[in-house]
C-alpha cells in the first residue's frame, strides 16, 4: 500500500510543466541586393539558438522562425528585388513566430543560412537556369524575298512550356518585311529546347534571325 507522501510525489511529477522558452524579438531587418544574390540580415538576440523550419513549395521557399517575434514596423514586402527573385515577404506568422517567403522566377531559390549570437543571415540565390536547342531549324527564305534579294534581321521572343516546346512567338523588332517576319515566326513555333530551372510554367527567350543574300 502506497503512503500519502509517495502518492503526492508521483502526482507532482505528472503535473510539473516544462519552462516556457523565451521569445526572441527581431530588432532590425535589412535586405541587400548584390550582383548575383539577395542577402537578408535579421538582428535577433540568441540567434544561434533559433529554430528555423524550411519548406519548399513549387517556386517558393518558406522559412518559419519559431519562438520569435518581429519588431514593430519591421515587416517587409519587396517585389523583384533582383533578377530571378520575384518576391520577398517578411511578416509575423502568429504571436510567436515569423515567416519569410522567398519566391523565385521559374524555380525555387536556394538559401544558405548562417548565424551567430546576434544575427541570422540568409544568402538567397536565384534558381539556376539553362536552355539549349533540342530542335531549332533555321527559317526558310521566302522565294519572293529571295528574288528581290532582301537582307534583314528580325528579333523574336519565343515562349515555351515546361517541356521546352515553343508555344508562342512574337516579333519584338521587325525586319521591315512581312514575309521575313512571318517565316521567322513559323520556324520559331517548331522549336524545342532542353530547359532547366524554369519551373512548371516554362519561360521565354529572345532570338534573332538574319536573312542574308550571298
Amino acid at each position: 500500500m502506497l503512503c500519502t507522501h509517495c502518492v503526492n510525489a508521483a502526482l507532482n511529477l505528472v503535473f510539473i510543466a516544462p519552462a516556457r522558452a523565451q521569445v526572441r524579438q527581431i530588432t532590425h531587418v535589412d535586405i541587400l541586393s548584390t550582383a548575383n544574390s539577395l542577402v537578408i540580415h535579421l538582428e535577433v538576440p540568441n540567434a544561434e539558438q533559433a529554430t528555423i523550419l524550411q519548406t519548399s513549395v513549387g517556386d517558393e521557399i518558406i522559412l518559419d522562425l519559431l519562438v520569435t517575434q518581429l519588431g514593430a514596423g519591421l515587416a517587409a514586402d519587396q517585389a523583384a528585388p533582383i533578377s530571378g527573385i520575384e518576391r520577398v515577404l517578411v511578416e509575423p506568422l502568429d504571436a510567436n513566430s515569423v515567416r519569410i517567403n522567398l519566391v523565385g522566377g521559374g524555380g525555387a531559390p536556394t538559401v544558405d543560412i548562417s548565424r551567430d549570437e546576434s544575427q541570422i543571415v540568409l544568402n538567397v540565390m536565384p534558381p539556376v537556369r539553362s536552355i539549349r536547342c533540342r530542335y531549332c531549324p533555321r527559317p526558310e527564305y521566302p522565294d519572293a524575298a529571295l528574288s528581290d534579294r532582301i537582307a534583314a534581321t528580325v528579333s523574336l521572343r519565343i515562349e515555351f512550356d515546361a517541356e521546352g516546346v515553343a508555344t508562342e512567338a512574337f516579333v519584338e523588332r521587325s525586319s521591315g518585311n512581312a514575309l521575313l517576319d512571318q517565316a521567322a515566326v513559323e520556324a520559331a513555333l517548331t522549336y524545342e529546347f532542353e530547359v532547366q530551372g524554369y519551373g512548371d510554367q516554362g519561360g521565354s527567350i529572345p532570338i534573332e534571325f538574319t536573312f542574308s543574300v550571298e
